[in-house]
């Protein structure tokens, strides 16, 4: 019996190249998995953050002196153009409440 050395010598080349490859598929399949479950919960949680914030600052300017100064003057200018309903008093009241709708959605008086 003769041992042909090139073709043993080819056939274990091809075997450890097909399980190394096999393995490199494997462990880029599961990186990907994990790195992909790793980024939607970490998107979740910046998520449900943002939102917590989100209310925080709404909260926060809601009950600022700016806000209640805003919500003052378009309750006045409410009350007067329901008494004294003119284009002035009726567009003043527009204005004042806009401002204070706009402060309480962006945190700025000023328009956009």
């Amino acid at each position: 019996m003769v041992i042909d050395y090139v073709k043993l010598t080819v056939s274990i080349a091809v075997g450890v190249f097909l399980g190394a490859s096999a393995f490199m598929l494997s462990w880029t399949a599961t990186t990907l998995i994990a790195a992909s479950a790793f980024m939607s919960s970490a998107q979740a949680s910046l998520e449900a953050e943002l939102q917590r914030d989100s209310k925080a600052a709404l909260q926060n300017r809601v009950d600022s002196a700016t806000a209640k100064r805003l919500r003052s003057d378009c309750e006045q200018w409410r009350r007067n153009a329901k008494l004294t309903p003119t284009e002035t008093t009726q567009a003043g009241a527009a204005s004042r409440c806009l401002k204070y709708r706009r402060y309480i959605e962006t945190g700025s008086v000023k328009g956009r």
